[in-house]
């Protein structure tokens, strides 16, 4: 109380209107006319020209506190920050941030209607606990013989159609099971949805999956799960398993005179990407 009294005395205490005073006089400490910092010009000649105004020109002098600026420990927001939530001023984190039970009700059921043959997919009697029957975790069964493979992957939304993007992390995620030589089976999803209404979110959500289920449709491959927050912008990452024969494994190392080596994208797409979200790419080349 003392600090805000204090320092709000600044823009309060201020001389009468009307009322000429001079430096010195109670109440005007800080304050005096440009002629008496040695302008080359009296106080009393420009007083006479200038009236009562004369004694309220502020000087110009640095303000010296006399108290302990706070610090702090913690880092402030960027004041052009981007990040709004028209629900909360405050933003959530942990189990809190989670995506509503009716976003992710609405969207799922969306998603059934439009890809009815899932359930007749090779391998899917081998799912024990998955979204037909959502628990804590997915439960599957690897075959006898194999071996299971696992891999991760997440990414910041480099569009802004969520459809193609779930797309691409679809296929870019299930090229590290292929090229282990495994056959993917299921997929664990993990998404980050920008803070928005419901309704908002319910579409992106879908638009989102709706893309992921198209590339899946490629290889059978089963979503099986996920988990689903608000952030302050749209991403999405996939936790894929699948197997393998132990005798079919294939490393980076150990290629034998007469292998193939298969390219799923022309060599230099990624830089090619990244020249553009720095916005150092001509069109031409994206669009090749």
């Amino acid at each position: 109380d003392w600090i805000d009294g204090n320092f709000m005395a600044l823009f309060r205490d201020f001389p009468e209107m009307g009322e000429t005073r001079r430096e010195g006089d109670a109440g005007t400490r800080g304050w005096g006319r440009r002629g008496d910092g040695g302008d080359g010009e009296d106080g009393e000649g420009r007083e006479d020209r200038e009236g009562v105004w004369a004694g309220l020109v502020p000087t110009q002098r640095k303000i010296e506190t006399h108290y302990p600026l706070p610090i702090t420990h913690y880092p402030l927001p960027h004041p052009k920050s981007k990040i709004q939530n028209p629900k909360s001023k405050m933003y959530c984190a942990g189990c809190a941030s989670k995506v509503s039970s009716t976003v992710l009700t609405q969207t799922l059921a969306r998603l059934k209607a439009d890809f009815p043959d899932i359930p007749t997919w090779p391998h899917h009697d081998n799912i024990y606990a998955g979204l037909d029957a959502p628990d804590d975790a997915a439960i599957i069964r690897v075959p006898p013989g194999k071996l299971a493979v696992h891999t991760v992957d997440h990414f910041r939304a480099m569009l802004d159609d969520p459809y193609v993007f779930g797309q691409i992390c679809v296929n870019h995620c299930l090229s590290d099971l292929f090229a282990m030589g495994a056959a993917p089976h299921s997929v664990l999803a993990i998404a980050t949805l920008p803070y928005a209404a419901d309704a908002k979110q319910t579409e992106t959500l879908y638009q989102l999956l709706s893309g992921t289920y198209q590339a899946l449709t490629q290889s059978k491959t089963f979503l099986v799960g996920g988990h689903t927050t608000e952030g302050s912008e749209l991403a999405l990452g996939f936790s894929c398993n699948g197997w393998v024969d132990p005798d079919q494994i294939l490393r980076k190392g150990g290629m034998q005179p007469g292998q193939a080596l298969i390219l799923t994208q022309p060599i230099g797409t990624g830089t090619l990407f990244a020249a553009d979200m720095k916005k150092a790419a001509k069109g031409r080349w994206i669009e090749a």
